[in-house]
């Protein structure tokens, strides 16, 4: 839901596991073939020249120096011995004949062959969210239901045709179109997904029998609310004949994924804001019952709030909760501060962080680097380039359901603009995930009755930082217990319990941070 989403941030706009035990999908891997360096060039450093005759003379005639035990970064960013390279001839072994032709190769008498290393194409985990049986599949190609829905009473604000509010939401991704990277539905979740996840959509149009005050009822506490399911199945039956439901279960468990009601803009707040949930009648259609109901009011003229609307309830259609706060939050709602917490499931807007891509299944085994004690050090790219986080987990990682840290390069590539100034140039940042499992949803989420209102205890999601302002950590930032939010909840809910663990965030270099990850 972006109920509070909308009506605070709408104007503001407009002015690792082994691989071993991580599950896999899609249709068989492909071979890769990647060029990892050049032969002779012991030093991978672009040439090959008198360093690299020295260090194989050294080698071989005065064994002043082992090979095997120099490392040396290839053109992939992998880490090999010099003896890796210093076999030319591509005979199995280092030996005098690899001398006299790197010899050759330092007086350009010599082309050395460029070496490749063919590896299998991963395929992405099985989404852990899957567990919790979202309506909405977050892997491959779903095709959605959009009902566009005007009421005697209240009609569209401007006359949009219906390939208009396509084009609006599901023409292909375009980064020169002012609305970018909120200017498509499909161009945001292919990109946020790394090309995991398409959505698409199926257009209809409809004008309901009734007033759009006749569908809205007040709940006990004095909350307007839209009946969703009386309106859905009143446009369900009146254009039965006219659409073949079975289109929208792409998954094929007789559920209709999801469906979009966008309603006029000029319907009211009370009752029409967006929200996400469950259809709660008992009727099929075409043999299928339909499933998430998606809800917006928002004008397609406005496209980033139009759009915006759709990829946030999306998020929950497949599972994702809001990490806003819900109760006790007239003041400060967000659940994620500063720079380092925009996130499309907190402010509606920006991409979505590594948690929500890790439990959404858009990253492969290799790209899940779990800390396991020690002293260890990681290269992290941007999230935006490329799927990669760093996971300390505090127990068993229990198929993503319990208690860990997630670390992350964010960047303002990509789903990240630097609206307003406010993302700056990115950085690291270090979210503290509470995501144990109550049932079939999260143990912590706002709708659990185990979340406290207060907002103080533990929330599936928090920055480590969020006390000191939810800023980036940078080249010689230092993350330990000094940092309020870096510390495991205790029996109370609180984050109190040391970790035990300093990360040490290191250069940036060829647009990949280093981070060590040591104990205390």
């Amino acid at each position: 839901m972006i109920k509070k989403c909308k009506r605070l941030l709408c104007g503001l706009l407009a002015g690792i596991c082994a691989a071993a035990v991580l599950p896999t999908f899609s249709a068989g891997a492909e071979m890769i073939r990647t060029a990892v360096g050049q032969r002779g060039d012991l030093t991978q450093n672009g040439s090959i020249d008198i360093g690299d005759v020295t260090i194989l003379e050294q080698s071989l005639i005065y064994n002043g120096i082992q090979l095997d035990q120099l490392t040396v970064k290839g053109w992939d960013g992998e880490e090999r011995s010099m003896a890796y390279y210093a076999d030319l001839n591509a005979d199995g072994c280092v030996n005098a004949v690899d001398l006299t032709l790197i010899k050759r190769a330092a007086l350009g008498l010599y082309e050395p062959e460029i070496i490749y290393a063919e590896h299998e194409d991963e395929d992405c985990i099985t989404p852990p969210i899957s567990q919790l049986y979202p309506s909405l599949r977050s892997q491959g190609k779903n095709m959605l239901l959009m009902l566009v829905v005007e009421f005697p009473d209240c009609k569209f604000s401007q006359n949009y045709t219906t390939e208009e509010i396509y084009q609006t939401s599901f023409s292909p991704g375009n980064p020169e179109d002012p609305a970018y990277p909120l200017e498509s539905v499909i161009g945001y979740y292919e990109r946020s997904s790394y090309g995991a996840l398409t959505m698409n959509a199926e257009i209809y149009r409809y004008t309901a029998r009734y007033n759009s005050t006749d569908y809205v009822y007040m709940d006990a506490s004095g909350n307007y609310w839209a009946n969703s399911t009386q309106l859905l199945d009143e446009l369900m039956t009146d254009m039965d004949n006219e659409i073949d439901f079975t289109r929208y279960d792409v998954n094929g468990d007789k559920i209709m994924d999801t469906i979009l009601l966008s309603v006029a803009d000029t319907a009211s707040d009370d009752g029409w804001w967006p929200c996400s949930g469950q259809y709660r009648g008992d009727n099929l259609y075409d043999g299928i019952k339909p499933g998430n109901i998606i809800l917006g009011n928002t004008a397609p003229s406005d496209k980033i709030e139009y759009n915006s609307t759709w990829i946030h309830e999306l998020g929950h259609g497949m599972g994702l909760p809001d990490y806003y706060k819900y109760q006790n939050a007239a003041d400060d709602w967000e659940g994620l501060h500063g720079q380092a917490g925009w996130e499309m499931m907190d402010d509606a807007r920006f991409d979505m962080c590594a948690f929500s891509k890790l439990m959404l299944g858009w990253y492969k085994p290799s790209q899940i680097h779990v800390y396991t004690g020690g002293t260890q050090v990681y290269n992290l790219k941007s999230s935006q380039a490329e799927g990669n986080c760093i996971i300390i987990p505090r127990y068993d990682l229990n198929g993503f359901f319990s208690e860990f840290m997630v670390i992350e390069y964010a960047t303002i590539e990509g789903n990240n603009p630097n609206w307003w100034g406010k993302f700056d140039n990115g950085g690291i940042r270090v979210l503290h995930a509470e995501a144990s499992r109550f049932g079939l949803m999260f143990q912590y989420e706002n709708y659990s009755r185990m979340y406290d209102p207060s907002n103080s205890k533990q929330r599936v999601l928090r920055l480590a930082n969020d006390a000191e302002g939810g800023g980036f950590f940078r080249s010689g930032d230092i993350i330990d217990g000094r940092i309020s939010g870096f510390h495991w909840y205790d029996r109370n809910g609180y984050q109190t319990v040391e970790t035990g663990i300093s990360i040490s965030v290191g250069d940036l270099e060829n647009g990949k941070y280093t981070v060590m990850i040591s104990q205390s």
